[in-house]
């Protein structure tokens, strides 16, 4: 399953994460362990996560969905935290 991964992560990140936020709500009810890897790979690398939270954002500005807020609300905690530990003084 990890070389299904590494071949996903070879598209433009764009469309890993519109794919992602698409099936999201179906794939964490199917496959939760997998989701939550896919979910925690995207967190792990700032930009992905910044773009994540954008879509995420704009997503629920227009259809809202809860397990797109969760994630959401998850990616600006995560941001908040890259922002808390490399502005230490």
């Amino acid at each position: 399953m990890f070389s299904l991964v590494h071949f996903l992560e070879s598209f433009a990140i764009e469309e890993q994460l519109q794919a992602f936020l698409t099936v999201v709500p179906q794939l964490i009810a199917t496959t939760p362990d997998w989701t939550r890897i896919l979910h925690t790979r995207i967190l792990n690398d700032e930009a992905a996560c910044r773009l994540y939270r954008e879509k995420l954002h704009s997503m629920n500005a227009s259809s809202p969905h809860f397990i797109r807020q969760l994630l959401e609300e998850n990616a600006t905690y995560r941001l908040n935290k890259y922002t808390n530990t490399y502005n230490v003084n």
